[in-house]
């Protein structure tokens, strides 16, 4: 006997299959939306973390770029620094010099005036025919007073039988002597004195020509 179809049976189990298909169909649907957003996700966790290496290699770079230039500046101001220091030794150094000298200038222009007194006793003193006390006494104060200008710093140039040189004397006459060396003093008129290396007074002298 042969089974007779039921309509309704077959149609629930159409729906059902088809029900099935589509359950599957959204299943794979999400599931490949999920692969999507994962992939995407994973994109962006990429491309994040090489724009924070980027950026770190960006002010890394910078710093380094500051450092130099603050290395820079900081050596131009050292070397400032030396110079105006090296400038400061200098000033002091020349305005000190420039002090003595005013100093030495100032009291060799006062013991200039001492030296023509000088020059009388020294003239007194070869004078041989005033008496034997006379020439004792005077030759004593010559002693005396040469002591005390050397005291004092001041001191005769020494000049005769060398060199002739401006710088100490002054040629007075130019005379022809046999047997002496060319541009030689061979005599002092008047004694020349220095006073610490300034000269306070120039010799006058007579020099072979």
């Amino acid at each position: 006997m042969l089974a007779l179809c039921d309509p309704s049976h077959d149609r629930k189990v159409t729906d059902k299959m088809a029900e099935d298909k589509n359950k599957k169909q959204i299943e794979s649907e999400e599931a490949q939306t999920c692969e999507n957003v994962n992939a995407e996700e994973n994109a962006q966790a990429d491309a994040s973390a090489e724009d924070g290496d980027r950026e770190e290699l960006v002010k890394s770079a910078q710093l380094e770029k500051e450092l130099e230039q603050k290395t820079k500046e900081l050596a131009e101001l050292n070397d400032r620094f030396l110079r105006m220091a090296a400038e400061y030794d200098n000033y002091k150094k020349r305005t000190t010099k420039e002090k003595e000298d005013i100093s030495i200038i100032a009291r060799s222009d006062m013991l200039k005036q001492l030296l023509p007194v000088f020059d009388n006793i020294d003239r007194a003193s070869q004078i041989t025919d005033g008496g034997e006390k006379l020439v004792e006494g005077v030759a004593l104060i010559k002693k005396s007073f040469t002591q005390t200008l050397e005291k004092i710093g001041i001191k005769e140039i020494d000049v005769l039988g060398k060199e002739f040189d401006p710088n100490t004397s002054e040629a007075i006459f130019h005379v022809d002597e046999e047997g002496k060396p060319e541009n030689t003093v061979c005599e002092v008129l008047q004694k020349g004195y220095e006073f610490n290396g300034h000269i306070v007074r120039h010799a006058l002298v007579k020099v072979v020509n």
